[in-house]
């Protein structure tokens, strides 16, 4: 049994990442409101990510919280619905990636049909990423204990000592939304080559919108490797999990170390404040406007 001070620790830790996480969301979603020449879709799609990421520190909070007195996280009503909303915010994440991707495949690809590059389209992408997260993990609620109590971690979580909804969550939670998003990097990677092939074959005859289509669609290209970058950013919770899932699917009657168990979660946070700082450092015009304005008040 683990002692008091060990999840303390722990949670005292998840706590203050959360909340340094939550600061950072909360500045980058207010600078791109505030300031008119961030309106973009591309920051909107970004906009998206951090809502959600914003949704699943709330959530990881108040459960961390709970979980800091063993009585407190058993006695309080709703486990389900926190284990629930924590996979759909993390779910919400990957999808909106996946989108942003999307919407990165209309400019590059489809750009002559204008009403793919309407605030409108993204809007009801942002929307369908939401609801496939909401949608999908609705399915533990049909099984026994789909979203459980975890004693060895004071969480309300998919509990991976059930790998079949566990392996469910990882395929549909996160490996469609990044084999959508590859797909669709690929997709404008092997455009933008082709593009470079046929303006450089006509050099005698290449004009001026000839040489910026060009440069937009090197310009996709260097957006595409940064949201790989901050997709990948996501990878730190996964191997844990992994393990987890194996270990209970190939030796059920065997119980893993308890410590994995909330190592799992604080994984999962930790793959949060990756993709968090990732976001911000890759985004040039939000940081130069979060500093600038800093500056300024100082």
């Amino acid at each position: 049994m683990l002692s008091n001070i060990y999840f303390l620790i722990n949670f005292a830790i998840s706590i203050f990442l959360s909340m340094m996480i939550l600061c950072v969301v909360i500045l980058m979603l207010y600078t791109v409101i505030k300031h008119r020449y961030l309106h973009t879709l591309n920051n909107l799609m970004l906009s998206n990510t951090n809502v959600g990421i914003l949704c699943y520190c709330l959530v990881n909070v108040i459960s961390c919280v709970l979980g800091l007195n063993e009585s407190w996280s058993q006695s309080v009503g709703g486990c389900s619905i926190r284990g629930y909303l924590l996979n759909v915010c993390f779910s919400s994440i990957g999808y909106s990636k996946s989108v942003h991707s999307m919407s990165r495949l209309f400019f590059c690809v489809f750009n002559s049909h204008r009403y793919l590059l309407t605030v409108r389209m993204h809007c009801l992408l942002i929307t369908l990423s939401w609801l496939i997260s909401f949608v999908i993990c609705l399915v533990p609620f049909l099984f026994v204990n789909g979203y459980r109590y975890e004693d060895e971690s004071r969480f309300c979580v998919l509990s991976t000592k059930q790998p079949g909804l566990a392996y469910y969550m990882l395929v549909v939670g996160g490996l469609v939304p990044f084999i959508i998003f590859i797909q669709n990097s690929l997709i404008i990677y092997f455009k933008v080559r082709q593009s470079t092939r046929r303006i450089w074959a006509i050099t005698a005859n290449r004009n001026v919108n000839q040489v910026q289509s060009q440069q937009k669609r090197k310009r996709e290209i260097k957006i595409m490797r940064q949201m790989l970058i901050q997709l990948l950013s996501l990878t730190p919770g996964i191997p844990i999990l992994m393990f987890l899932v194996l270990w209970h699917w190939q030796r059920p009657e065997q119980s893993p170390p308890n410590e994995l168990y909330l190592f799992n979660v604080n994984a999962v946070t930790l793959s949060i404040v990756c993709i968090t700082l990732t976001q911000l450092i890759t985004n040039d015009k939000i940081q130069r406007q979060i500093f600038r304005s800093n500056s300024i008040q100082i």
